[in-house]
C-alpha cells in the first residue's frame, strides 16, 4: 500500500518545547512563515504539537471541496496516517527531531498539491485534537508538466466516479494533479530534466474496481510528458466478512484491510467501516486456471491497546465470480508485559518502539517513555510472546551510532513477565557488500527489502539494513558485543537469492570482519513440487532445496505448503538438489529425489513425488532388527522437523542437538525406553540458521551422529 509514499523524508531538525495536556494547533511553515496560502514549489512545512511528549496523533487529510475552510460531512478524505512526536515515520512522515519534545514537525521542501483547499485534521491519544486548513495555489509558469489518464474499465467518461483521484510525482519535492470527470489529470512541475516517481498518492477505493498497483520512474522534459496512464480494472471477485473478538462479537472499528494473493503478489486494499469489510479480489487467469490463493490481513494500528492485531492467516483460494465470507478474528488484550530500556544502564537518550508477538493471538506494539524507559505492552493472557525492540530505520527507533542491544533485540516471555533491554557500545563490526550477479538487471534489486542478520551462539540477532554507496553496489555494517556469528542475508520478497545461505562461525573479538560478501542471484523461475497420494502430517507447513554443493556455500529457497498440496519455490540458475519433504515408513517415494537443472532459457519447471503403499502387511509386534539413527525429514527445514531411530532391545536412551561447536543446545530425549521406532519432532523456532548434528546414545550400546540444515 502506497500510503503517504517516502514523505518521511526530512531535511531539517527543529527542536520545540511543549508542556501542554492537549492538542492545540497545527502550523503550515511556509518559505519560513506561518501562512495557510501555499503556491505550488514553495517550500513546506508543518507543525503540531501533541498532549504528551512521545504522543502519537492520526491524521486525516481532506480535500476541502466546498471551500468552508471547515470540516463538514461533503468533504472528501483523501487519507488517514498515523504520526509520533520523535517517530521515525512508517505509513505518515517522521517528525524532524528523534527526541520526543510535544512538537511533531515534518519539512517536505518543496511541495505542490493540486490546487484546491484542503483541511487537516491531527487527533491525539487523549481524544483532543485539532483542525486547520490550507489553501494551495497553481504555480504561473510550470518548467514542465506530466499528465495522463485514469480510466475505469467498462466505464465511460464522463462519470463522478473518475474525479478527485490524486496522483503524485515524488523526486526534487512532492507535487500532484487530481482527475477530473473524464479521468484526466495534470501535474506542474517547478524544473525539467529532474527525476520523478509518479503513482497513486493515496490508494482511492472505487466501489467495484481494483486499485492499479502501477507506477513510473521518469525523466520529464520542459513541456508537457503526456499518457501517463492508470486503469482501474473490475472485480472480478470478492470477499467480505466481519472484525469479530474471541467471543463472536463484532468489533466496530474503522480501519482498512488488505487481500494479497499469494499467487500473482498483486494487492488490493479497503476500509473496514463499524467492523465491516467488502475486499474486491484481484484474480488473475494463469494458463486454464483462474483459482487464485489469497491471505487477509488488517493494516494499521487502530485495534490497539484494545485487541492484539491479527497475523496473517493462511492462505485461502478465491476464484472468479466468487463472493467469498471470511471473517477475522482478533482477541482482546487483558493483560501486560511490562518492561524498560537503558543505555549503557542509563537513563535512554530517546523513546524506543517495543512489539510483542504471539502466534496464537497475533501482535501489539508501544513505545517506550522517553525519559525513563519504561513501556507496557497489552497482551492477551494463555501464550508466550517474542519481544522486541524494533530497530529498522525505515519504520522503528534505532539506537545510537555504534550502540547494540545487549543480548540482541529479541526475548521469550509470558504475560505479567518485567524484560529489561540494554542499550551497550560495540567492540565489533562485521561489514561486507552486497553484489548483483553481471547477467541479472540490479534496478530489480529493492535495497528497502533487504536485513542482514548476525545471530550468536546464544541466538541473539544484531542486524541492519544495507546502504547503497555507489550504482548498483551496496554494503552493510553490524556493530556486535565480542563472540561467534551466523551471518545472513534476507530478502523479503523472495526475488533474488544470495551465496553463500550464510557465513557460519565468525569470530571477532576487539576487531572488523569486513569481507562478508553476498553474491545476489534474481530468482527468475519457479518450481512447483507436487505431492501425489501423500499422508500430509499436520506438523508439514514449509520445505526447503538447495542448489549442489556443501552448506551454506549454496542457493537456497524455502516454499510454503499450498492447499493443493504443492510447493512453489522461487529459484535462480544452478543444479538444484531437490528432495520429497518427508518420509514415511508406510509409503515409498518415486522418486525419491531430483536434481533439476535451472537455465535462464527456461522460467517454469515441476517435480513430481508420487507416494505409494508399501505391500508388505506390517505386524504390530515386529521389532527392530538392529540400532539406527535415520536421516530427520525434512531436511534442511524450516522450524520443525522430525527425528526417528530404532532400538532392537531396551536402554537409556539420550537425543541431543549440538551446535558447530560442539555445544549442547537441546535435549530432545533422556529416559529409559523399551525396544521399537522412536518419531521425535525438534522445533528450532527459536534457533539461527545453519547446521547442526544430532547425537543418539543408547547406554553404551549404540552411538550415532547425523548433521541437520535449519534454513529460515
Amino acid at each position: 500500500m502506497h500510503k503517504f509514499l517516502t514523505i518521511a523524508a526530512v531535511f531539517f531538525i527543529i527542536n520545540f518545547g511543549s508542556n501542554l495536556m492537549a492538542t492545540t494547533h497545527i502550523f503550515y511553515w511556509v518559505n519560513g512563515s506561518l501562512s495557510n496560502s501555499i503556491t505550488q514549489g514553495d517550500m513546506l512545512a508543518w507543525e503540531i504539537d501533541v498532549a504528551e511528549p512521545g504522543n502519537s496523533v492520526m491524521i486525516d487529510l481532506y480535500l476541502d471541496l466546498d471551500g468552508s475552510h471547515t470540516l463538514n460531512s461533503g468533504d472528501l478524505l483523501l487519507e488517514s496516517f498515523p504520526m509520533q512526536d520523535g517517530g521515525t515515520g512508517g505509513d505518515g512522515p517522521a517528525d524532524s527531531s528523534a527526541t520526543p519534545d510535544g512538537i511533531i514537525y515534518v519539512d517536505f521542501g518543496p511541495f505542490g498539491f493540486a490546487p484546491g483547499d484542503y483541511i487537516m485534521r491531527a487527533t491525539d491519544e487523549d481524544d483532543s485534537y485539532a483542525v486547520s486548513y490550507f489553501v494551495m495555489t497553481a504555480m504561473s509558469s510550470p518548467a514542465a508538466t506530466i499528465s495522463g489518464n485514469v480510466y475505469l474499465e467498462g466505464v465511460a467518461t464522463p462519470d463522478a466516479r473518475y474525479e478527485n483521484i490524486m496522483i503524485g510525482a515524488q523526486g526534487a519535492g512532492m507535487f500532484s494533479g487530481l482527475t477530473d470527470q473524464n479521468g484526466a489529470y495534470t501535474i506542474n512541475l517547478p524544473a525539467a530534466d529532474e527525476e520523478w516517481w509518479v503513482g497513486f498518492f493515496f490508494e482511492t477505493e472505487i466501489p467495484g474496481f481494483i486499485t492499479p498497483d502501477t507506477s513510473y520512474e521518469l525523466t520529464a522534459p520542459a513541456g508537457n510528458t503526456g499518457s501517463i496512464d492508470f486503469t482501474y480494472r473490475k472485480a472480478q471477485a470478492y470477499v467480505y466478512g466481519d472484525l469479530l473478538d474471541e467471543e463472536g462479537s463484532l468489533i466496530e472499528i474503522n480501519t482498512y484491510a488488505g487481500l494479497n494473493n499469494q499467487t500473482t503478489g498483486a494487492e488490493s486494499w479497503g476500509s473496514v467501516d463499524n467492523g465491516h469489510f467488502n475486499l474486491a479480489a484481484p484474480v488473475e487467469v494463469i494458463g486454464e486456471d483462474s483459482t487464485n490463493y489469497f491471505t487477509i490481513y488488517l493494516d494499521n494500528n487502530d485495534l490497539i491497546p484494545d485487541y492484539l492485531i491479527p497475523q496473517n492467516n493462511e492462505p485461502f483460494p478465491v476464484s472468479i465470480g466468487d463472493s467469498l465470507e471470511k471473517n477475522i478474528t482478533v482477541y482482546t488484550a487483558d493483560t501486560l508485559i511490562y518492561g524498560y530500556v537503558t543505555e549503557n544502564g542509563g537513563a535512554p537518550s530517546q523513546a524506543y518502539q517495543f512489539s510483542a508477538n504471539s502466534e496464537t493471538f497475533g501482535y501489539t506494539q508501544t513505545m517506550s517513555d522517553p525519559g525513563n524507559g519504561y513501556f507496557e505492552l497489552s497482551v492477551k493472557d494463555g501464550s508466550d510472546y517474542w519481544v522486541g525492540l524494533q530497530d529498522d530505520p525505515e519504520w522503528g527507533t534505532p539506537p545510537p551510532p555504534g550502540y547494540v542491544i545487549s543480548g540482541g533485540n529479541w526475548r521469550t516471555v509470558q504475560p505479567g513477565d518485567t524484560i529489561y533491554f540494554d542499550l551497550i557500545q560495540a567492540q565489533n563490526m562485521l561489514a561486507g557488500n552486497i553484489l548483483i550477479d553481471s547477467n541479472d538487471n540490479p534496478l530489480l534489486f529493492d535495497i528497502n527489502n533487504a536485513y542482514i542478520n548476525a545471530w550468536d551462539t546464544s541466538n541473539a540477532n544484531y542486524g541492519t539494513n544495507p546502504q547503497e554507496f555507489l550504482p548498483s553496489l551496496y554494503q552493510y555494517e553490524i556493530p556486535v558485543p565480542d563472540g561467534d556469528y551466523h551471518v545472513h542475508l534476507n530478502y523479503n520478497d523472495n526475488r533474488f537469492l544470495a551465496f553463500p545461505a550464510e557465513y557460519a562461525n565468525v569470530v571477532v573479538s576487539q576487531d572488523t570482519v569486513d569481507n562478508l560478501h553476498f553474491m545476489l542471484n534474481y530468482a527468475h523461475a519457479e518450481v512447483v513440487v507436487k505431492l501425489v497420494n501423500a499422508p500430509i502430517p499436520p506438523w508439514l507447513d514449509w520445505h526447503g532445496i538447495q542448489t549442489e554443493g556443501e552448506w551454506p556455500f549454496v542457493y537456497s529457497a524455502n516454499a510454503q505448503l499450498q492447499p493443493d498440496s504443492t510447493f512453489h519455490f522461487q529459484v535462480c540458475d544452478g543444479n538444484w538438489n531437490i528432495t520429497a519433504p518427508f518420509y514415511d515408513p508406510g509409503y515409498y517415494i518415486v522418486p525419491s529425489d531430483s536434481v533439476l537443472t535451472v537455465t535462464s532459457e527456461d522460467s517454469s519447471y515441476y517435480v513430481e513425488f508420487v507416494y505409494y503403499m508399501t505391500s508388505a502387511v506390517k505386524t504390530e509386534n515386529h521389532l527392530p532388527e538392529k540400532f539406527s539413527l535415520e536421516q530427520n525429514y525434512p531436511n534442511p527445514f524450516n522450524p520443525k522437523t522430525t527425528i526417528q531411530y530404532n532400538l532392537p532391545s531396551s536402554g537409556d536412551v539420550e537425543l541431543h542437538v549440538f551446535n558447530l561447536l560442539g555445544q549442547k543446545v537441546a535435549t530432545l530425549v533422556s529416559t529409559n525406553q523399551a525396544a521399537g521406532s522412536y518419531k521425535i519432532q525438534w522445533d528450532a523456532s527459536g534457533f539461527a540458521s545453519g547446521v547442526y548434528f544430532y547425537k543418539l546414545i543408547v547406554g553404551d550400546k549404540f552411538t550415532s551422529t547425523r548433521k541437520l540444515v535449519l534454513m529460515k
